[in-house]
């Protein structure tokens, strides 16, 4: 679990280390040994994803007490999908969630692995839209490191997620009026705030 609360699972080295197969290799031209990794590899992906799915119930996930509010994350969820993360990530029916855990320290979760987007967990707490798209886009930005498979290094808001943080945040700048419209509010996102963790605050935890 990284510092801003996404759940990220290391692959199995045993298993990676094994080599790939040929491109379009047919099954039946596979070996006794390739079948095998392949099996293996699957069994360890499908185990790994149940495993997140698990932990991602434990947050105790509720529905929105306000449907239009949520109504309005998911259509900000996929329009940021579609301009500043070109479609990679899965649409938001299948991602978004939220939770008022007590103890969940940060706004905002990704439980991924394995390249699968299990979901994002938001905070039903947050009542500010500003707020809401800044940890939105820093979720997405550890969803897409997570989908592309790049390596995330010692912290999870190392490189990669950086550059993905960056780069779509100067995305939606040129396209900044198009979410504007969706959600039906002006927004001033920072560079620096979508990629910082934001973390619960005892009293006056949100701004507006």
């Amino acid at each position: 679990m990284c510092s801003c609360g996404t759940k990220i699972t290391r692959h199995e080295a045993t298993l990676e280390s094994l080599p790939a197969l040929r491109p379009n290799t047919p099954p039946d031209e596979r070996d006794p040994q390739q079948r095998m990794r392949v099996q293996l590899r699957e069994e360890s992906r499908r185990r790994k994803v149940e495993e997140m799915e698990q932990q991602m119930k434990k947050q105790h996930l509720i529905q929105h007490p306000y449907v239009s509010f949520h109504n309005r994350v998911v259509k900000a969820y996929n329009k940021l999908n579609e301009i500043c993360f070109e479609g990679r990530l899965p649409p938001a029916d299948n991602v978004i969630h939220w939770s008022r855990k007590p103890h969940m320290p940060f706004l905002g979760c990704m439980f991924g692995v394995h390249g699968v987007i299990v979901g994002i967990v938001l905070s039903a707490d947050i009542t500010s839209m500003q707020v809401l798209i800044e940890v939105l886009m820093h979720e997405m930005a550890h969803a897409d490191v997570e989908v592309k498979q790049l390596p995330i290094g010692r912290s999870c808001h190392g490189k990669h997620f950086k550059e993905s943080a960056t780069k779509a945040v100067a995305v939606l700048e040129a396209n900044r009026s198009v979410l504007e419209a969706l959600v039906d509010t002006q927004l001033n996102v920072d560079v620096d705030q979508v990629r910082r963790a934001k973390r619960r605050r005892r009293f006056s935890p949100y701004r507006k």
